[in-house]
């Protein structure tokens, strides 16, 4: 009936009972001693009669041993088990590449061998610089031909029948465009008119196209650089846009108009070119008594004659408020075509034919990158195919190499990119300003866009071949 000594009795005082937690630690994690030894009773019972758990019974599919040498497994799926602490992934999902890895074999590719990566850079470089030039040619002669229209918040552009959708030929008058503004779903409607001029300034005559525009409509441009836009009735007085701005031209010089109407400059626009001519807003009178002396027979009078822009009501649909101003027009013994302002700068003359033939050598060209991104992958892949049989066999899985290949391929565009792009600035800022070569972030971010893809695609070849790289290639070339 007595009790054994316990190896604390010794170090407790006497009349105080022993802490629990010295025999049983797993109280301090929230288990009580006899729940804690229950559960380990049970959890023995389980293991020796479970046959799926005990590696001599039949079902036992996976088995490992901890380091104490104990048998330890845990379930992996369905009766599957497998030793604790291995990874498990889900049936039939294909494990992802480690890109840690694969990000580590290219650098270390690089930093073995560096000139690599060059030599396949230097030749897309020369190809992706020529893209790029041609890209940015395309839009720069794109806005300086059609830059007056986009410079305008226009939802539907208005000409005469006999204009054929042409700016320069289209004779809408203002007093017959006053009542379009009554037609049910037209916000505001003006008027604006383009006659071919010139400008003098310090004694340098500059060919640029005068603008006459209705003020607080829509036919004013949208961005003022500096200083203001004129407003009607006020007296020799201009707005330039930044292509002139450039020239020399700045607010508070006086230039002439036409070779003899001398007026201020009150304001800078935003470049908003016209048939590849720089542009000067003037209010109606101005406009007027130039294009009177430019043009006597065509009897320009105080009103504009031009073509109409009008701006529709949020949530009307321009196509069904188009019709609309046709029949108040056609009330007006005018008739009128109204189309989109999209369809208007398509219109623009020489318009199409730019895009077309630019459009044409880019796609040349970014076909050439992608025959060669390819004929770089596929070297790349016949070059290395000792290694990557050499990291199949030591387990690598496909997508590893996929992802090498990928990260390779992303080096070359990003210098490739990053040169093409350096070259191509440097020479629009080298070349007159009359060469139309002015580089824009869209178009550098977009051209990249187009380089990334067509590399990508020709990458994609590389891949189809990297996939049937075989393990066994490594045993027959060392045989």
């Amino acid at each position: 009936g007595t009790r054994a000594p316990h190896a604390g009795d010794a170090a407790r005082p006497r009349g105080t009972t022993r802490d629990p937690a010295a025999r049983h630690p797993a109280a301090d994690r929230g288990a009580g001693p006899a729940r804690h030894g229950r559960r380990h009773r049970a959890g023995r019972r389980r293991r020796a009669d479970d046959p799926a758990t005990d590696p001599d019974q039949p079902g036992t599919t996976l088995a490992g041993r901890d380091r104490t040498g104990h048998l330890g497994r845990c379930r992996a799926g369905g009766r599957t088990w497998a030793p604790c602490g291995a990874p498990t992934r889900p049936r039939g999902r294909a494990p992802r590449p480690d890109m840690r890895t694969a990000t580590r074999l290219v650098w270390l590719e690089a930093r073995r061998t560096p000139t690599r990566p060059i030599r396949a850079a230097v030749t897309l470089t020369v190809l992706a610089t020529l893209a790029l030039v041609l890209i940015t040619l395309l839009d720069t002669l794109e806005q300086r031909g059609t830059g007056l229209l986009r410079a305008v918040d226009a939802d539907l552009v208005v000409f005469n029948e006999e204009a054929r959708q042409q700016v320069l030929r289209s004779r809408v008058p203002r007093p017959a465009t006053i009542g379009v503004g009554f037609v049910d779903g037209v916000h505001e409607v003006g008027v604006l008119s383009v006659v071919p001029s010139t400008v003098t300034h310090d004694g340098e005559q500059l060919r640029s196209m005068l603008v006459g525009f209705n003020a607080r409509t829509p036919a004013e441009p949208t961005r003022v650089l500096e200083g203001r836009v004129p407003t009607d009735g006020e007296p020799n007085i201009v707005a330039v846009d930044a292509a002139l701005h450039r020239a020399g031209i700045d607010v508070g010089d006086r230039i002439v108009l036409g070779g003899s109407l001398e007026v201020e400059v009150v304001g800078v626009v935003a470049e908003a070119m016209f048939l590849q001519q720089p542009t000067v807003w003037a209010p109606p009178d101005v406009w007027a008594r130039t294009g009177a002396r430019a043009f006597p027979e065509r009897g320009y009078a105080e009103a504009l004659v031009g073509i109409g822009l009008v701006q529709v009501q949020i949530g009307e649909d321009p196509a069904e408020v188009a019709p609309a101003i046709v029949a108040d027009l056609r009330e007006e013994d005018l008739d009128v075509e109204v189309v989109a302002l999209a369809e208007a700068i398509r219109a623009v003359p020489g318009a199409s034919a730019i895009r077309v033939t630019f459009g044409s050598l880019v796609l040349l060209a970014l076909v050439v990158i992608v025959v060669v991104s390819a004929g770089l992958a596929l070297l790349q892949v016949d070059r290395d195919r000792a290694l990557h049989a050499e990291l199949r066999a030591l387990g690598a899985p496909p997508g590893l190499l996929s992802a090498t290949l990928l990260l390779r391929l992303g080096v070359v565009w990003l210098l490739a990119t990053t040169a093409a792009t350096l070259l191509t600035a440097s020479l629009a800022a080298a070349v007159p300003p009359a060469v139309p070569l002015a580089v824009r972030p869209i178009t550098l971010a977009a051209t990249a866009v187009m380089l990334a893809l067509a590399i990508g695609v020709g990458g994609a070849v590389g891949l189809t071949r990297l996939r049937g790289v075989d393990p066994a290639e490594l045993l027959g070339g060392r045989g």
